[in-house]
């Protein structure tokens, strides 16, 4: 007797869905490290906290950003030399570092949804 198998491959849905959620893991993780790095920004009028805006992942641009169209922003973040009464150097740069397995968790938790 002869064993019969059909095969479906879906091969292209899976990677659409897997790209779906890690998508959305990626803008969860840009939305905490957000959170994380705005009380450790320097604080003088408060515009440069108010500034940290997340560029959303998508399906065109797969990577998230937490980012700050102030002209002043790299240079508060780079200048180690600058004291601070509210926060800090490399503010945004420390978050990350400080956070790194917690932003990786979200982004795999996300993809683990989808697959199992």
């Amino acid at each position: 007797m002869a064993l019969e198998f059909n095969i479906n491959w879906n091969g292209r849905n899976v990677d659409r869905a897997l790209t779906d959620q890690a998508i959305i893991g990626l803008n969860q993780a840009a939305a905490y490290l957000q959170r994380k790095t705005i009380p450790r920004t320097p604080k003088d009028t408060g515009e440069l906290r108010r500034s940290l805006v997340i560029v959303p992942a998508s399906q065109q641009r797969q990577y998230s950003a937490v980012v700050s169209n102030l002209a002043y922003a790299v240079r508060q973040h780079e200048e180690l030399g600058y004291r601070h009464k509210y926060g800090e150097a490399k503010f945004l740069e420390r978050a990350f570092n400080d956070n790194v397995e917690t932003l990786q968790r979200i982004i795999a938790n996300n993809i683990n949804r989808r697959i199992t």
